[in-house]
């Protein structure tokens, strides 16, 4: 710099090819900050959609479970309306009351015993 505080070319021209160095170094790293954002973003995507997809699997096979597990029920509960309409059928039918006349007598007697 001069007296006046005007730089001389020289200076200039070194100010301005470091500034220049500089701009570039920042812009390297811009492009390279933006190019590892995108990747890593493009990961994260990736990621979150492997897990999403897993998660649906689960779900779908829950389902699948959750309606074996229905269709099984209302087996078990046509199985058992089936079994009560026999027992209540045997037990109003004429062989039954007439066993149970039967075994009424002796077991009144038996109980007297003790």
């Amino acid at each position: 710099m001069t007296e006046a505080g005007i730089s001389t070319t020289s200076e200039a021209d070194e100010f301005d090819e470091g500034h220049l160095v500089r701009v570039k170094r920042l812009e390297r790293q811009l492009a390279l900050a933006r190019k590892w954002g995108i990747k890593s973003t493009q990961q994260l995507h990736r990621v979150m959609l492997r897990d999403v997809k897993d998660a649906e699997q689960r779900a779908k096979q829950a389902e699948k479970r959750a309606a074996a597990a229905e269709k099984q029920l209302k087996q078990a509960q046509r199985r058992a309306k089936k079994a009560e309409q026999e027992l209540a059928d045997l037990k109003s039918s004429a062989t039954w009351k007439a066993g149970r006349a039967v075994t009424a007598v002796p077991s009144k007697l038996k109980n007297r015993g003790k």
